[in-house]
């Protein structure tokens, strides 16, 4: 088990974790494309900044587990969490992604 390793601003030093992260950026910048939509507009109705969202883009580690999973509800992307995610979770997922969230992150 590949154990990564966090420096003082807690951000990821795990060469193969950043690398997956700058996959998965440029996967969603692809998608984005594919729509013919704008930085401005996805962050628009995912509900993010412009700056947040390029940061995903660039698989910048800072974003939060809520925006991923708003963009890639936004894509229609998010049935591919099920792969990672035990069933009831991703079951009560489909219906509302932002109401289990709200569950789990404290404002």
């Amino acid at each position: 088990m590949i154990k990564a390793k966090f420096e003082k601003n807690r951000h990821l030093r795990c060469p193969a974790a950043q690398r997956e992260l700058q996959q998965l950026g440029e996967r969603i910048r692809i998608n984005r494309k594919n729509r013919k939509w704008t930085l401005e507009s996805l962050a628009s109705r995912c509900g993010c900044s412009v700056p947040t969202l390029r940061d995903l883009e660039m698989g910048k580690d800072s974003v939060s587990l809520r925006t991923l999973i708003a963009v890639l509800w936004c894509l229609n992307k998010h049935k591919d969490l099920a792969d990672v995610c035990e069933k009831p979770y991703v079951e009560l997922m489909k219906d509302d992604p932002f109401k289990i969230m709200d569950d789990y992150v404290e404002e």
